[in-house]
This record gives C-alpha cells, structure tokens and sequence, in this order.
C-alpha cells in the first residue's frame, strides 16, 4: 500500500481475493472504497467521503474548553481527513476517536495541568492512540476535586455516547487517569451500551464509585509511570485480546 492507502501491488495465489485490505478493513472493489465502520475511505486522494460526526460535534460545541481542544491541532480542522494526515504514525480504522479522561486538576495550577493534557504529546494519549490504532481525543471536564464535578462530567460525556450513531463492530474505548476512571465508572450505570475496553492509570479506589460491571467488557488499570511502557506493548494485548 502507498502511505494513505492505495493499493500499489495486489498479488495472490489462485483466485481467491481478501476482502479486507489497507488497515484490516473491508475493502469494496467496485467503488474502491474502504468501509471503516463508521464512514467510507478513499485511499487514492486520502480522504474519508463524509465528514467525522465527532468533529462536526466539537466544531458546533458551546462548551470553550472542547472547542479550545478541537481547534487546538490544525489537523483537525479538515474534518475528512484520514489520521490526522499522518498515516505513516497513526492509523485510524474506526474513523473516529478513543477517548481520554483526565483526572482532577490541581487549582493553583489549573491552566498549566489543562495544557499538559492539551498537548499531543501527552505520553498516555500517545500509547492511548498507538495501542487503539486511532487518534484518541481528549474528554475535558473542570477537572475538580468534588463528586458532583465528576457526576456532572459523566453525565456530559455518557449523553454523548448514548447519542453516538454506533456503526457494527464500532467498538467504544475509554482510556483514564486518576479520578477520570471514577468518570468512566459513573458512565457506565449511565448509557446504553457497553464500553469495550476501559484503561484506567493510578485510579483512586473509592467504594462511592463502583462500575457496572454488565457495561464493561475489558478493563486494565495501571499503577504508575513503570506502567506505561506495558500499556502499548504486552499489558493491554494480553488483557483485552
């Protein structure tokens, strides 16, 4: 395959031919087409042929912090492009996103703390999006240090879920920190489906947050920064697949 996923040779034995080609995905040779579970993708131009629902979402959001986040990576900005134009580091299979929660922001450093997490470089988005084969965007909540701050940012994000147009096989990932895996446990008592994999790192063990069990199929938690180089090469693979 070139970079964005055109096919540069397509050699087989006998007459049998794989349907799924560039990034494991069905690929449609009447069209030439790639169907990544959520949106058709054109590897010939690199574009996906309808705009990313998530980003459409986030372009229209009242919320400044999820604009700031939006708007924060030019990549984003074009919202049919594929892997953040970078396929040769990303892959993007789904057409969408992982999310990541952040945990509670230190108040005498709340701007520095929002901006750490802001950055694409932050180490656990990286391993986030490395280890799901897909960018993961940030979730952003006021990031205080209160139940009801954390119920009202589980609230926000499990509508956010439920009003997702899931396609087949759209699997749903929540990757967390400190009290934004407690998050995560609150929005799984919230919405309608499960989430397929939740990595949580240094979670606060509360007996006031307890996960719905029924509504999580995976789940891996990471003790500390030792932990991290697991997290995209042996911990999760062995854990979830």
């Amino acid at each position: 395959y070139y970079p964005f996923g055109a096919i540069r040779l397509d050699e087989k034995a006998g007459t049998f031919s794989e349907q799924r080609k560039f990034a494991g995905q069905e690929y449609d040779v009447d069209t030439g087409l790639s169907y990544m579970n959520a949106r058709y993708y054109d590897g010939l131009v690199g574009r996906f042929i309808s705009q990313d629902p998530l980003e459409i979402v986030g372009f229209q959001t009242t919320d400044a912090n999820k604009f700031v986040q939006v708007i924060s990576n030019p990549q984003n900005w074009n919202t049919y492009s594929y892997a953040l134009n970078n396929p040769l580091i990303n892959v993007d299979p789904s057409g969408l996103y992982t999310r990541a929660v952040h945990g509670t922001l230190p108040l005498e450093n709340i701007s520095n703390a929002r901006a750490v997490w802001q950055d694409p470089t932050n180490p656990l988005i990286q391993n986030a999006s490395q280890t799901f084969n897909e960018p993961a965007e940030l979730f952003e909540w006021s990031g205080g240090d209160n139940h009801w701050e954390r119920l009202y940012a589980a609230s926000r994000l499990a509508a956010e879920i439920n009003a997702h147009p899931f396609q087949p096989g759209e699997q749903l990932n929540l990757v967390t920190h400190s009290h934004g895996g407690n998050i995560a446990f609150l929005v799984s008592q919230m919405i309608d489906r499960k989430i397929d994999n939740l990595v949580t790192f240094a979670l606060p063990v509360r007996s006031d947050y307890q996960p719905d069990s029924s509504k999580i199929s995976n789940m891996v938690n990471l003790y500390s920064q030792a932990d991290l180089p697991l997290f995209n090469v042996w911990f999760i693979r062995q854990s979830f697949w």
